[in-house]
């Protein structure tokens, strides 16, 4: 399985609120469309969000590291923010089932 990582680090937690629920409605909405098997959104007290996406094949992950989601270069606009793109390899995962929390 492959991941791509965003990490975002905001100016403050306030606009790092805001992105993370603009991210997790923007990213939710792609998972069809970019054939996305599983999507974590984190949101930390230092005012940094990560969005994890991950995918079972080669194909959709080259196809998300060809572009960007417009919803981060949205984002970038938005709100000030520091970016880092990162692309893994999934060595372990474990979910005892599918939650969402707000």
């Amino acid at each position: 399985m492959l991941a791509k990582i965003y990490n975002l680090r905001f100016q403050s937690l306030n606009d790092a609120r805001h992105a993370a629920s603009y991210i997790s409605d923007g990213m939710g909405g792609l998972v069809g469309e970019l054939n996305i098997s599983g999507l974590t959104v984190l949101l930390r007290k230092e005012g940094v969000v990560q969005a994890i996406a991950r995918f079972d094949s080669q194909d959709d992950f080259i196809r998300i590291q060809s572009r960007r989601p417009d919803i981060i270069t949205t984002l970038q606009k938005q709100f000030p923010c520091m970016i880092e793109d990162i692309a893994a390899v999934t060595v372990y995962n474990y979910e005892r089932e599918a939650t969402a929390t707000v």
